[in-house]
């Protein structure tokens, strides 16, 4: 199945210094199965995140981030049970210029034809480059590992650029395109975050 998602919302809320909860939210996304589409509200999920060390200062950073998902999406766009995982991102600088990400993270999905519980991995790396102090551009490699499934593994590229238009707002725009298994050959993306 193919899902198109219409603005995304990100809505985080900071509970201390090194503490915040966050909200997903999927406003409207397109399903298409192959045999019908459907539209609607998707799933929303809750994560809180709890840095360890390295909040809002130069060199690394890595967090915990618990997750819980709500089925709130209908017409068979999202999952029709709770799921939820674990997140850990860390983040370093090499250079001035040069940023590294890394990030594991640990999900439990349902699958609704066998009626169970099943664990997905997930492994991020992005190199993110500062060109100069509004501009940036970045390549991301993206692993899942779907042990119960068909298609084990699947391996996506990511390459995007970021553009600060004002303090605290920046747009991002980018490609992703699918090495192997079971992801989209190719799909773009835009964005903007706005810090308040």
């Amino acid at each position: 199945a193919k899902s198109t998602a219409a603005a995304p919302i990100n809505f985080k809320v900071g509970l201390r210094h090194d503490m915040d909860i966050q909200f997903v939210i999927d406003p409207y996304v397109i399903s298409d199965d192959g045999i019908e589409k459907f539209d609607g509200v998707g799933d929303t999920q809750i994560r809180l995140k709890m840095n360890l060390w390295g909040n809002d200062s130069s060199g690394d950073a890595f967090a915990v981030m618990p997750f819980i998902q709500l089925p709130t999406s209908r017409n068979k766009i999202g999952s029709t049970e709770v799921e939820g995982g674990l997140i850990l991102p860390y983040a370093t600088t090499v250079s001035d210029s040069i940023g590294l990400g890394l990030m594991a993270e640990v999900d439990f999905v349902h699958d609704d034809l066998e009626d169970q519980y099943e664990i997905e991995y997930v492994g991020t790396g992005v190199l993110g480059l500062e060109i100069n102090e509004k501009l940036g551009i970045y390549l991301e490699g993206i692993a899942v590992v779907k042990p119960d499934a068909d298609e084990e593994f699947t391996s996506i590229l990511g390459i995007g650029t970021t553009y600060e238009i004002a303090n605290d707002t920046v747009l991002d725009a980018g490609f992703n395109f699918g090495l192997e298994g079971d992801a989209d050959t190719f799909n773009f993306f835009t964005g903007i975050s706005i810090r308040y």
